[in-house]
């Protein structure tokens, strides 16, 4: 399962040539969300149907990262551009170590099955938070070479 986040990243990829970053980081994070959504019914599905189901989380959850290193890259001032993926994934890293914690204080408390939906609050966000790229990708598609 582990691996399918390495899918993800490429497939992404290849997909943000197409589409642009920003569309394909709320399509990867709507995924996400909607698996941590879904996760009471995907807990309770069968085992073959549960690993599909993980695989394709694993997928969107990690394939959105790389998007949002390139737009960053693409749009933060030449003389900031290394500060800010700096910080981009130091916020990344940030907000993940306080998410496990909360799944290891809520996995305590709460059943099993219900716990990652708490998880949705932060492609709930992201997607919040991306509306202008997402705009943006639609009017621009991107090549290898750049925005045409």
């Amino acid at each position: 399962m582990i691996a399918s986040g390495a899918v993800g990243c490429v497939a992404g990829g290849y997909a943000s040539l197409r589409r642009g970053s920003g569309p394909v980081a709320a399509a990867l994070q709507a995924v996400s969300g909607a698996a941590c959504l879904a996760s009471p019914l995907l807990f309770h599905a069968a085992a073959p149907a549960f690993a599909v189901a993980v695989a394709i989380w694993g997928v969107a959850v990690a394939g959105d990262s790389p998007q949002f290193s390139t737009l960053v890259a693409r749009t933060a001032p030449a003389e900031v551009r290394g500060s800010a993926l700096t910080i981009v994934n130091s916020i990344g890293f940030a907000i993940t170590v306080p998410a496990i914690a909360t799944l290891n204080r809520l996995a305590v408390a709460w059943p099993a099955d219900r716990i990652f939906v708490v998880l949705a609050v932060g492609p709930i966000v992201g997607l919040l938070a991306m509306r202008r790229h997402v705009a943006a990708g639609r009017r621009a598609v991107p090549t290898a070479r750049g925005p045409r």
